[in-house]
């Protein structure tokens, strides 16, 4: 059996992983703005900047 203590643990450990993954989130919206407007800057580089480099 898990304590109280563990479980209490386990679950600020929740807490974190998932206001990271909020934060994560957020910031790889932002990055995609960016690249999607300066995308749209400047056609021309579009095909260089694509998104098969960034997976």
């Amino acid at each position: 059996m898990t304590s109280p203590a563990q479980t209490q643990h386990f679950l600020h450990s929740l807490e974190k992983v998932a206001q990271a993954r909020h934060q994560i989130a957020t910031h790889l919206t932002q990055m995609g703005q960016m690249l999607t407007h300066a995308e749209t800057e400047s056609q021309t580089r579009s095909g260089a900047f694509g998104w098969g480099q960034y997976y």
